[in-house]
């Protein structure tokens, strides 16, 4: 499994969940995945005052779309940063979303080809983390913290699913992003413990790309 393999080469490294303390409306995407005939789209907007991320998907190929589909639906969050992958039938998009009061990580799931999709996996938990405690935020005005958006990407093949994200270790303070990823080997139902691919150590890993075939996964930063 490649999971195993992820394991195995980072298995001297000691994984912390990473964690996000703020996030960022701007700069735009839309991202594509395609799979077979059909076309899938992610972005957000800002039409109705709030940030949301949205999907349409095609069947022949791009000349027709359907209906648009709301993924986050927060009306008490900015939902940014989406990407997506799909494969088979399965498509994912992952998002960002503040909801909670400070940024977490999101996968949303169909296994219809974007007919309808599965309730939001959260990937972070930083109501856990102590950069969402009061005390420690206080201190990261000091230093020269990353502007949001903190960056994710996903890709898919067969039942496994790869989320990277930039972001810093629970116990940092000084929150220079490092580089993690995320593995599903059952089509995005449930994840594994972050792997830190980066331990920069205080210098900024970002810029993040990811593919995966042929059992291979390729990060680059």
């Amino acid at each position: 499994m490649l999971s195993a393999i992820l394991t195995s080469i980072f298995q001297f490294q000691t994984s912390f969940e990473f964690s996000w303390p703020c996030i960022d409306r701007s700069d735009g995407k839309a991202p594509i995945a395609v799979s077979g005939n059909n076309v899938y789209v992610a972005w957000w907007r800002n039409s109705t005052g709030n940030y949301e991320v949205m999907f349409k998907a095609s069947e022949d190929g791009g000349q027709t779309f359907g209906d648009k589909i709301n993924l986050s639906n927060s009306s008490n969050g900015t939902s940014v940063e989406a990407d997506i992958a799909a494969v088979d039938d399965n498509v994912y998009v992952t998002f960002a979303e503040n909801k909670t009061g400070t940024a977490d990580a999101y996968i949303m799931t169909s296994n219809d080809n974007g007919k309808t999709f599965n309730p939001a996996v959260k990937l972070t938990h930083n109501s856990d983390s102590k950069l969402a405690n009061k005390t420690y935020m206080s201190q990261l005005s000091s230093y020269n913290v990353k502007t949001s958006p903190y960056e994710l990407k996903v890709a898919a093949e067969g039942d496994n699913v790869y989320v990277l994200a930039t972001g810093g270790e629970k116990n940092s303070t000084t929150y220079q992003p490092d580089v993690f990823i995320k593995v599903s080997n059952d089509s995005g139902k449930t994840f594994g413990k972050d792997i830190n691919l980066s331990q920069s150590h205080g210098n900024k890993s970002d810029r993040i790309q990811i593919e995966a075939i042929d059992g291979k996964v390729y990060a680059t930063w």
